[in-house]
């Protein structure tokens, strides 16, 4: 078998931050979450408030706490379902393109920030404000389309 020597650009440190930058985020919608569940009043271990719980809460601002935390809650799901994967890209992209894998992890890492806030803004119907951070899938398929690119460079 053969091996490949993997010598690091200088600008690799801008891919490590970027790596580093996801994480900040996901403790930043982590907290957000326990604000959220804190204010909506649901305990561990549940994961949701309820449709029931919704639909009785005893006034709008309650029933704006309960779907607050929900959404909330979703978002940071929905960042973690996608965390692992922009990870990989981010560190394998970056072994070629540095500076490029860098910029859209940042972007991508930006956009989940528009993503959770959006998700939240109750003046948006059924979590659509989410949409504001839409921009994080030209990151996701930037990161992947240079992953391949790394790839095939390396085997080719």
């Amino acid at each position: 078998m053969a091996t490949v020597t993997v010598e690091l650009p200088r600008e690799y440190g801008w891919v490590i931050l970027s790596g580093v930058l996801t994480t900040l985020v996901n403790q930043w919608q982590g907290g957000r979450v326990t604000s959220f569940r804190k204010a909506a009043g649901i305990p561990y271990p549940y994961h949701y408030a309820s449709k029931e719980q919704v639909d009785a809460a005893e006034s709008d601002s309650v029933r704006d706490r309960l779907n607050r935390f929900n959404c909330a809650q979703r978002a940071h799901g929905n960042f973690l379902e996608n965390q692992g994967s922009t990870l990989f890209f981010i560190v394998a992209a970056g072994l070629r393109y540095p500076i490029a894998s860098a910029a859209l992890g940042a972007w991508w890492s930006f956009n989940r920030i528009l993503f959770a806030t959006g998700y939240t803004d109750l003046t948006k119907k059924n979590g659509s404000g989410r949409y504001r951070g839409a921009g994080q899938y030209l990151g996701t398929i930037g990161l992947f389309i240079l992953t391949v690119k790394t790839a095939f460079d390396l085997l080719l």
